[in-house]
C-alpha cells in the first residue's frame, strides 16, 4: 500500500503496529516519528521513490520524520561526500527546489551536528554547506539525467580534442 499512497500506508503501518504490540513495547520504540523513520530506511520492500514523495510532503507530519529520518544517519566518521552520497541513496529525491531544500536542509543541520567535535571544520556555516550542498546535487542532476537536452551539457572544445593542435589558434 505504501509505494501507491505513502500517507495512506504510514498510517495503515502505524495502526497495525499499534494493534501487535502493548503499549509499553511501543513506547519502547520511540514517537511515532522515529517509528515511522525507521519503517522507512530499513524496510527493503518500499519504493525508495516513494519514500522520497512521503519525506519531502509539507505536512508537518512528515517533516518532523524526515527530521527522525536524517538523525537515523551515522555521520561522523564519513567525509563530506560519502555522508552526502549515503543520504541521497537511501531514497530518491523527488519533486522541485521546495522539496530539495526540505531535504538538504535537513541533512545539514545533522552533518554540522555530528561533526561539531571535530577539531577541523570544514564548513563554516550552515549556509555554506546547504550551498555546497545544494549545487553538487543541482550539478549532478544536469549531469546524469536523462531528460535534459543534449545541447545544455557541457562538451569538450573541438579544438582540446583535436589530436594535431594548430599553433596560430
Amino acid at each position: 500500500m505504501f509505494n501507491e499512497k505513502p500517507s495512506k500506508g504510514v498510517e495503515v503501518a502505524l495502526q497495525q503496529l499499534a494493534a501487535l504490540m502493548p503499549g509499553e513495547q511501543l513506547d519502547a520504540l520511540g514517537s511515532d516519528e522515529e517509528r515511522v523513520a525507521r519503517y522507512l530506511r530499513y524496510n527493503p520492500f518500499l519504493s525508495p521513490k516513494a519514500v522520497g514523495e512521503y519525506l519531502g510532503d509539507k505536512k508537518d507530519f512528515s517533516q518532523r520524520v524526515l527530521g527522525a529520518y536524517v538523525r537515523s544517519f551515522e555521520l561522523a566518521p564519513l567525509p563530506y561526500l560519502s555522508a552526502l552520497r549515503v543520504y541521497l541513496e537511501s531514497f530518491r529525491p523527488v519533486g522541485e527546489a521546495q522539496v530539495i531544500d526540505r531535504y538538504i536542509d535537513q541533512w545539514c543541520t545533522h552533518y554540522l551536528q555530528s561533526n561539531a567535535h571535530a577539531e577541523k571544520a570544514i564548513f563554516a556555516s550552515h549556509d555554506a554547506l546547504f550551498t555546497l550542498t545544494y549545487s553538487v546535487i543541482m550539478l549532478n542532476v544536469d549531469l546524469h539525467s536523462p531528460v535534459l537536452v543534449d545541447r545544455y551539457r557541457p562538451r569538450a572544445s573541438p579544438r582540446l580534442a583535436s589530436p594535431r593542435r594548430d599553433p596560430t589558434v
